[in-house]
């Protein structure tokens, strides 16, 4: 939130406006937005769940968090958009061509403070990974995403879901472990 309207001061844009023109233009993001994702009055997916199952009364952007906490995670896209998004910074970490300078991913990675955090990315190290490994997860109670990102492996594991809590949680790290695993017994280490 804080680094959201610090970006907003310094450039006299909205912070979405700024995600629009620094990453979802660039990358061909096409169903990136902000607020919950769908149509209002339209059954579209994907249609958030709370915890037990049960779907919000109503979908679309206004079906979210209050706009204040927006830059904390009020963006939304496809898998495939999130995709791009995430083999940027994939790039971006190894060095290679990526949307924003060198430097910026080797900061945006780096805990700042010494420990394992790391911009919002949990910094650890994993056997499969090659070495150093980062996360994140996230939910605004009605849905739940994580992902991980190994840069010495070229790889990295996405995992969603329309419903927020413990389960959804359990059930996306379940999936990335699977995948993770699927990955590398594919790939010569």
């Amino acid at each position: 939130m804080i680094a959201g309207a610090k970006a907003e001061r310094v450039t006299a844009s909205s912070w979405e406006s700024l995600v629009e023109r620094i990453i979802f233009t660039p990358l061909g993001m096409a169903t990136g937005g902000f607020g919950s994702a769908g149509t209002p009055g339209m059954v579209d997916p994907p249609w958030p769940h709370y915890a037990d199952g049960t779907p919000l009364q109503s979908n679309g952007p206004a079906a979210d968090n209050p706009a204040m906490v927006g830059p904390a995670g009020s963006v939304h896209c496809s898998i495939g958009d999130w995709s791009k998004f995430v083999v940027d910074e994939l790039h971006g970490m190894e060095g290679r061509a990526a949307r924003l300078p060198p430097g910026f991913y080797a900061q945006l990675f780096a805990p700042p403070f010494g420990g394992n955090h790391a911009c919002g990315w949990l910094v650890l190290t994993r056997e499969w990974g090659g070495g150093t490994v980062f996360s994140h997860a996230g939910s605004d109670t009605r849905n739940f995403a994580l992902a991980w990102l190994a840069p010495r492996r070229d790889l990295a594991v996405l995992a969603c879901t329309n419903q927020g809590g413990p389960d959804a949680e359990h059930a996306c790290h379940e999936a990335a472990v699977a995948l993770i695993n699927y990955a590398v017994s594919r790939r010569p280490r």
